[in-house]
């Protein structure tokens, strides 16, 4: 009877922590896919453009239906987010980028830059992805997957994006799309449980002596 409760109970005890890791790793980024218009961010720069995508470069939302221009006629955007997090707690923050390519070209090198962490204080240092600017007709590469992976230093920490502009005239340059970010080293389920059952274990062997 008593190795049957400690079955249940080890049971139960699995399932919570699971439960609590799949809770942890669950919105860290609100509106990551730019789904419900800019809720949850800061448009620091306000030149950004939320648009369903460009039939001329081909390009698609990489998520769901919408994405995100860092620019808007020529002028660079750039947009943040606070989010919670626990100080020493690892995590990793992962998103998708493109470059729509202008037939007229560009006058400085197409790049999106990321940080995380206070302006002055970043864990992460603002970092580029550089584009190879073809110009010639309408077209983009594609989206690239770029992950950043950062221990939490504050309880509040902001994550920032910034596209450098396309100098032509239209809603080109540089798109943003499918922003998350989920905890890592999350220790494993079963091992909190053979360490509840050995505490547990070692009480009722005490008991019974």
């Amino acid at each position: 009877m008593k190795f049957k409760f400690l079955f249940i109970l080890s049971a139960g005890f699995i399932f919570s922590v699971s439960l609590l890791s799949n809770i942890s790793n669950a919105g860290l980024i609100t509106n990551g896919s730019f789904e419900s218009d800019l809720t949850g961010w800061t448009l620091e720069d306000a030149d950004v453009f939320r648009n369903s995508g460009y039939g001329p470069g081909g390009l698609s939302a990489q998520d769901a239906t919408w994405l995100l221009t860092l620019q808007h006629r020529n002028n660079a955007g750039r947009i943040s987010q606070l989010v919670t997090t626990v100080v020493g707690q690892a995590y990793s923050l992962s998103f998708y980028h493109a470059f729509l390519d202008h037939p007229g070209g560009n006058s400085i090198p197409p790049s999106i830059t990321w940080s995380i962490g206070d302006i002055g204080f970043e864990i992460i240092s603002p970092a580029s992805f550089l584009y190879d600017d073809h110009n010639t007709d309408p077209h983009t590469d594609g989206w690239n997957l770029q992950t950043v992976n950062f221990v939490a230093t504050s309880i509040l920490t902001r994550v920032a994006f910034q596209g450098t502009p396309d100098n032509a005239s239209g809603y080109w340059g540089i798109q943003l799309d499918n922003v998350s970010m989920v905890t890592t080293e999350v220790p494993e389920p079963l091992t909190f449980a053979i360490f509840f059952l050995g505490l547990t274990g070692l009480r009722f062997n005490k008991r019974k002596m």
